[in-house]
């Protein structure tokens, strides 16, 4: 258990805050859209360092922030705003003023196949690499090298019997990945949807390694039809197993995992804490060859988490009926 910590960022400074990264100075905060600025920047003791990032679809503009990591090979944050075939790039988190630039990863005549489709997420590595999610049935992931050309297919399809007749877009859809990439860039990890799946990627010379752990098989969801159109059913038996999305230090990627079927685990989403009941957060540490290495529970329930690059500290986003939205610092035992 997790018990050791403070409010690093009071509620009275927050915005709307859904996701956090951390270069180990500052804390970079993505907020929800209502909240009409996106990226709020602040010290790790929750001094305003700056903020920016309009939402919009103008130039400078982006409709929302799904995600984000540091990026210290370019001294940048990427930042994931729903564009799968592109990497932006957000400068100035030290407070000398922020931009962002998007380059363009995926271009079909480069990549030489005509099989990769673009879906959820492209993240950079140091080397130029890039992952992608896709949405072909050859994998959940591709992996293109710096020049653009296709490397592989990573990440196959697990067994989805579960899912009966349910087609090939709807199967992606439940198995959506969604990742992030080290400070250093020389590892990635994805989560694919909630399910019980995880992939690591590691830089090996000039291609990419990877590992995928394949756990329970994913189910519980079935393609039916009603009045002439195709539906889901979703089972409240249904496990959810991973939630959010993974966090990577130089050193090992995190984790929240939930363990609980789909009906709790939908009443627990929306619960706050200091309500009626005590709540908590699991947090499951992978080392990059996918070894689980410890698991730490944290006596709240928390939305977005960063750790800092050096594995010494996280920072996590705590909604509560009292106090609104903070985010604690919580310091991991030596």
């Amino acid at each position: 258990m997790l018990t050791e910590s403070e409010v690093a960022v009071p509620y009275d400074v927050l915005r709307m805050p859904y996701a956090l990264t951390t270069d180990g100075q500052r804390l970079v905060v993505a907020n929800s859209p209502q909240a009409s600025t996106l990226i709020d920047v602040y010290s790790l003791t929750g001094d305003s360092v700056t903020s920016g990032l309009r939402v919009g679809q103008g130039p400078g503009e982006r409709q929302m922030v799904e995600g984000l990591c540091y990026d210290a090979t370019a001294s940048a944050v990427q930042i994931r705003t729903g564009a799968a075939d592109a990497v932006d790039m957000l400068r100035g988190i030290d407070g000398s003023g922020l931009e962002i630039d998007r380059k363009i990863v995926f271009d079909a005549a480069a990549c030489g196949s005509d099989t990769v489709a673009p879906a959820s997420f492209a993240l950079r590595m140091a080397d130029g690499h890039v992952v992608l999610g896709n949405a072909t049935s050859d994998g959940l992931l591709a992996i293109l090298r710096p020049d653009g050309s296709l490397e592989r297919y990573a990440a196959q399809y697990p067994d989805i019997s579960g899912f009966g007749d349910m087609p090939q877009w709807g199967v992606f859809n439940f198995l959506r990945p969604n990742g992030g990439v080290s400070p250093d860039g020389r590892h990635f990890a994805a989560l694919f949807g909630s399910n019980d799946m995880i992939c690591f990627g590691s830089l090996d010379g000039d291609t990419v390694a990877v590992k995928v752990n394949y756990g329970e098989k994913p189910g519980g969801i079935k393609w039916v039809t009603r009045d002439g159109y195709g539906t889901f059913d979703i089972a409240p038996e249904r496990k959810v197993h991973f939630a959010g999305n993974p966090v990577l230090t130089d050193g090992h990627v995190y984790v929240i995992y939930s363990g609980m079927n789909y009906a709790d685990h939908s009443a627990y989403f929306w619960k706050k804490n200091d309500g009626d009941e005590p709540l908590s957060t699991d947090i499951r540490v992978y080392d990059f060859d996918g070894n689980l290495t410890r698991v730490y529970r944290l006596p709240m329930k928390i939305g977005g988490f960063t750790v800092t690059p050096d594995d010494s500290d996280m920072y996590a986003i705590v909604d509560s009926e009292t106090e609104g939205y903070r985010i604690f610092r919580f310091s991991f035992p030596d």
